[in-house]
């Protein structure tokens, strides 16, 4: 069984060793999760988006967003 690792203070997946960054070619790469709230909450008051992503007809607030990033951040 692998260790769990730590992405950050509260940010584990448990069983899952992330590396920092993961070259696809030399234009893109993925770089590991981190929180960046002030830009995904700007693109989650877009109502539009909501509606694609969670059929909901309104924009996210702080609250929620933060629980939709932690829920991914440990459930995947």
């Amino acid at each position: 069984m692998q260790k769990q690792v730590t992405c950050g203070e509260q940010y584990r997946i448990e069983g899952v060793i992330q590396p920092k960054k993961i070259i696809i070619d030399e234009k893109l790469s993925l770089v590991k999760y981190y929180p960046y709230y002030k830009r995904t909450f700007e693109w989650y008051q877009d109502q539009t988006l909501c509606k694609q992503v969670d059929n909901i007809d309104y924009p996210y607030d702080k609250k929620r967003l933060s629980r939709m990033y932690r829920y991914l951040s440990t459930k995947g």
